[in-house]
């Protein structure tokens, strides 16, 4: 096949990664958003107790989640937990980053 045509092949059928390298790209990116957790479990073993397990995760949660919506987490949280007192439980839906992050693009 000549050059020419190679070319041309790859302009009307571009390469895409094979189900191999897009699994191992998700892999990295998953290991990436784990590592400060594991770096930081000798650190919280002061916390003792098997209710705050569920709580470190939630934490954990909601600033990887920041993250990852380019979010603020100081804006957000400074926003955030003030309401949480008064806040309806029916509504609680409206505090989460990407619906926090939504209500800010409008206030914009």
């Amino acid at each position: 096949m000549s050059s020419d045509a190679i070319q041309t092949l790859h302009i009307y059928c571009p390469i895409r990664p094979s189900p191999l390298v897009a699994r191992h790209y998700w892999h990295l990116r998953i290991k990436g958003a784990l590592r400060p957790l594991v770096l930081g479990r000798k650190n919280w073993l002061h916390i003792g107790s098997e209710q705050a397990g569920p709580k470190v995760a939630a934490i954990a949660s909601i600033v990887e989640t920041c993250r990852r919506l380019d979010i603020n987490l100081r804006q957000y949280l400074n926003d955030v937990l003030p309401k949480l007192g008064d806040w309806p439980i029916t509504r609680v839906a409206e505090l989460t980053p990407t619906a926090w992050k939504a209500a800010q693009q409008k206030k914009a």
